[in-house]
């Protein structure tokens, strides 16, 4: 024997006028999707998963990009020597060579113009302490992991959009 209250609703639904999917990018503007459409980029990440996932949002988000794909900070340095890439997504932490130690050696060591290449950071490490870390390192923003589509492509933007880093925007 069942006790309760048993209640039925009934929610009339009309069918749209439109039944087409229309895929909207976010908050960027058709500038800032035309600037993101033509970057070539250099993602850095040792973990395959989170490369995978970068990677498919990047390229389903923002056809046009060109993206390249480094496991290590050595790779990355490597890669920066033979050709330019107008920015680098790169995870802190990683076997061979970490996050910072091959910011250093971009900055240190390449000849310009892959000197001044955009670096984003993209880690779950983003303390105060951590975040002072990567700009003193020459890191010019940062993405925090697992990344919101919508900030990685803003940050990608912001720092494309002037030679200006975004490191004040970051701090607060």
């Amino acid at each position: 024997m069942q006790h309760g209250t048993t209640f039925t609703a009934v929610i009339p639904l009309l069918k749209a006028a439109v039944q087409q999917y229309v895929k909207q990018v976010g908050l960027l503007d058709n500038i800032s999707l035309a600037r993101l459409n033509k970057l070539k980029v250099l993602l850095v990440e040792d973990n395959e998963f989170n490369r995978m996932v970068a990677e498919d949002t990047l390229k389903e988000t923002i056809p046009g990009m060109q993206i390249a794909t480094a496991v290590n900070g050595q790779e990355a340095v490597d890669l920066l020597r033979e050709q330019m890439y107008d920015v680098v997504l790169m995870d802190i932490l990683m076997p061979v060579m970490d996050g910072l130690a091959a910011t250093k050696a971009i900055r240190n060591t390449l000849p310009e113009p892959a000197r001044s290449v955009k670096i984003i950071a993209m880690t779950a490490n983003v303390l105060q302490e951590d975040v002072q870390q990567y700009f003193d390192a020459g890191m010019d923003a940062y993405v925090s992991k697992p990344f919101n589509p919508d900030e990685l492509l803003l940050k990608m933007d912001a720092v494309m959009g002037n030679n200006a880093p975004v490191r004040t925007q970051n701090l607060r």
